[in-house]
């Protein structure tokens, strides 16, 4: 199923969301870590499925990145930020 960053949308959340669903019921684990940004962009929509209970706790990269990004752009001035990153993690 890898790599995720040329997949569509929709193929990220149903493959998420299967793979979620898993760890969940089948693995019964406490949280989940996302170490894909393609996925973590998704991870919003899968939460509005409302298919995972809203205190689970799922850890992903891009939003204490982005955070911290704008934290620190109110401290000091920053004209442009270079990103890498793949098509469906912008997406």
């Amino acid at each position: 199923h890898m790599p995720y960053g040329g997949k569509s949308q929709q193929a990220l959340i149903e493959r998420a969301s299967a793979v979620i669903q898993w760890l969940l019921h089948t693995q019964r684990v406490d949280a989940i870590v996302l170490g894909c940004n393609s996925t973590a962009g998704v991870l919003g929509n899968i939460r509005a499925q409302g298919d995972i209970p809203e205190q689970f706790q799922i850890f992903e990269p891009i939003t204490p990145t982005c955070k911290a990004i704008a934290s620190l752009i109110q401290q000091h001035p920053i004209s442009k930020i270079g990103l890498i990153a793949t098509q469906a993690t912008v997406a």
